[in-house]
């Protein structure tokens, strides 16, 4: 089964189902966050966390790294749809995950990196089941989030994704 829809903005009961279908931890403490209209809340150590178009917020204070210029990103998006080495890594991706994940049409997967949601769309679009997309840039992140429809969070550069024990 498809992973469930989030919608463009913070409200409706799809999109408090997907984020709290997500076990997330807080970032801090690593409590696990319960998730509401328009923010994510820690009872281990009192954290909120803000929704904000539908992109969680749990940086801790590192940004994403100066080498890259994040208005960058609105030129990427229109290479990313056309060029060969785009095209050519979108289906590498997914050769790689059909080859490598057994349950792959059953398993929701988390984009770490998902950028402008280029591959993130493309999994999508040919079946993968999504449960979020993860990245360090809120530039990344508002392209991403005109392309897929599931979480996404921004958090900080160089961290794994806060999962709650149990996750896999």
């Amino acid at each position: 089964a498809a992973a469930p829809a989030i919608g463009r903005r913070t409200g409706g009961a799809g999109a408090l189902s997907a984020w709290s279908s997500l076990g997330l931890a807080c970032p801090r403490c690593s409590t696990t966050l319960r998730c509401e209209q328009s923010r994510a809340t820690c009872s281990g150590c009192a954290a909120e966390y803000p929704i904000d178009d539908g992109i969680l917020d749990l940086r801790l204070g590192r940004r994403g790294a100066a080498g890259y210029r994040p208005e960058y990103f609105a030129s990427l998006e229109r290479f990313e749809r056309k060029h060969f080495w785009f095209a050519a890594r979108r289906r590498t991706v997914l050769r790689a995950l059909r080859r490598t994940v057994p349950d792959l049409e059953t398993r929701r997967l988390v984009d770490i990196g998902c950028g402008s949601g280029s591959v993130t769309r493309f999994l999508a679009d040919h079946g993968v089941p999504l449960a979020a997309g993860f990245d360090a840039y809120p530039e990344a992140l508002a392209f991403a989030r005109r392309r897929v429809e599931v979480p996404l969070v921004l958090m900080d550069e160089g961290r794994l994704p806060p999962l709650a024990s149990g996750q896999d």
